[in-house]
C-alpha cells in the first residue's frame, strides 16, 4: 500500500491511496490500519486507509503547521467544533488546558490537531478523528519527538505520564504534567532530560508498564534529573492499561495526585 500527499490549487493538502495488493487476511489488515474490525474496514475502507495522519511510506510527509495556523485552529476548536464536544465530554479536558497546549481543529479535514512545541516552535504534530486514536503524520527531521506539552516550569515539578490525553487531563485539574510521544515504547534520551532540567519528575505510566517506567526513571537520572517512579497501582488501579484518567473517572482525589506528585519520598 502506498499513500501520498499533495497540495491542491487552494493550497490545502489532500492524500490519496494507490491500488495495492496484499496476502493478509481481513482481520490482519484491519489491525494494521487501526480499524476496530474487518467488518468496519469493509463498510468504510476510506476511513482507515486514507485518513490524514495515517502512516505512509512513499511521498513527502505532510508539512508542519505554522504557529499562526495552530492559533487559527485553536480558535476553530473552541468555537463549538465537534472536536471540542468530544474532548470536553469524553476526555474531560478543560478549555484552559486545551488553549494552553494549543490543541486545534482542522475544519477542512475534520481533525483534532495536537502540535508538539519545542522552544516555542512546532516541531511535530499528531492528529485524530473524533472518537479515534492519535496518529503521527509528521515531524521536523532535525528534532526527536519532544515531551507533550512543553513542561510548566513555574511549578518546579511535574508528572510524566504515558499518553497525551492523560497529561492534558492532569493539567485540566491544575496539575503540571507532560507525556512521552510513543507510550511505554518511548526511549528517553538526553533531549528529554534537557526539557525537564531543574524539575522534580514523578513518572507514572499505565498499569502493566512498570518496567518501562523504571527504565525511564533510570535514563532521566543519568541525565541529571531528579526523577522517581510512582506506580499507577498505588492509586488503587489494578486492570492492565488503566491510567490516571481512569483514576479520576472513578472518583479519584486530585488532592492526592498533587500530594503524591510533589512528595520527594
Amino acid at each position: 500500500m502506498a499513500v501520498t500527499f499533495k497540495p491542491d490549487r487552494d493550497g490545502c493538502w489532500r492524500n490519496f491511496i494507490w491500488c495495492f495488493q496484499c496476502n493478509a487476511d481481513l482481520d490482519t489488515l484491519a489491525n494494521l490500519t487501526g480499524a476496530p474490525s474487518a467488518a468496519a474496514l469493509l463498510e468504510d475502507p476510506l476511513a482507515y486507509l486514507t485518513g490524514f495522519g495515517q502512516p505512509h511510506t512513499n511521498g513527502p510527509a505532510p508539512p508542519l503547521p505554522s504557529n499562526e495556523q495552530a492559533i487559527r485552529w485553536g480558535v476553530k476548536l473552541r468555537s463549538g467544533s465537534p472536536g471540542l464536544t468530544w474532548l470536553r465530554t469524553s476526555k474531560r479536558l478543560s478549555l484552559g488546558a486545551l488553549r494552553d497546549a494549543r490543541v486545534g481543529w482542522d475544519p477542512a479535514r475534520q481533525l483534532i490537531v495536537l502540535p508538539y512545541f519545542l522552544g516555542g516552535n512546532i516541531v511535530a504534530f499528531k492528529t485524530c478523528q473524533v472518537g479515534d486514536k492519535l496518529h503521527k503524520p509528521g515531524r521536523s527531521g532535525e528534532w526527536t519527538w519532544p515531551l507533550y506539552p512543553e513542561p510548566q516550569r513555574a511549578f518546579g515539578w511535574t508528572w510524566l505520564v504515558e499518553g497525551e490525553w492523560d497529561a492534558l487531563r492532569l493539567r485540566s485539574i491544575g496539575l503540571p504534567a507532560v507525556s512521552v510521544h510513543n507510550g511505554k515504547g518511548t526511549r528517553i534520551d538526553p533531549s528529554h532530560g534537557e526539557q525537564l532540567r531543574g524539575l522534580y519528575v514523578r513518572v507514572m505510566f499505565d498499569v502493566g508498564a512498570e518496567p518501562e517506567a523504571r527504565k525511564a526513571v533510570k535514563r532521566l537520572r543519568r541525565a541529571g534529573i531528579n526523577a522517581r517512579h510512582h506506580p499507577a497501582r498505588l492509586l488503587g488501579l489494578t486492570e492492565k492499561n488503566e491510567d490516571v484518567s481512569d483514576y479520576l473517572d472513578q472518583g479519584g482525589d486530585p488532592k492526592q495526585l498533587r500530594h503524591r506528585g510533589r512528595s520527594t519520598t
